[in-house]
């Protein structure tokens, strides 16, 4: 982009397509965050809804084979 103004140095314009640049690199990079943001949000939504899967089908398991169900504090088995 070449910018155009009377009474403008080289220099100046020079500083002015510079600005201009950067401005355009940092609105593709913004959007680039922006996207990886809502990449990462689904992601997240993904495991939560698989991890759910899982403990129903393990429950589904669990009941098939006669086995008991033991209920247990998450914070405990996790290490933490």
């Amino acid at each position: 982009m070449i910018v155009k103004q009377p009474n403008l140095s080289r220099t100046e314009v020079q500083r002015l397509n510079a600005l201009v640049n950067l401005v355009h690199t940092y609105q593709d990079l913004l959007a680039d965050y922006i996207d990886y943001w809502g990449i990462e949000r689904k992601l997240l939504e993904m495991e939560t809804k698989y991890a759910r899967l899982v403990e129903r089908e393990t429950i589904k398991e669990i009941k098939k084979t006669g086995m008991k169900i033991i209920k247990y504090d998450r914070r405990y088995c996790e290490g933490n």
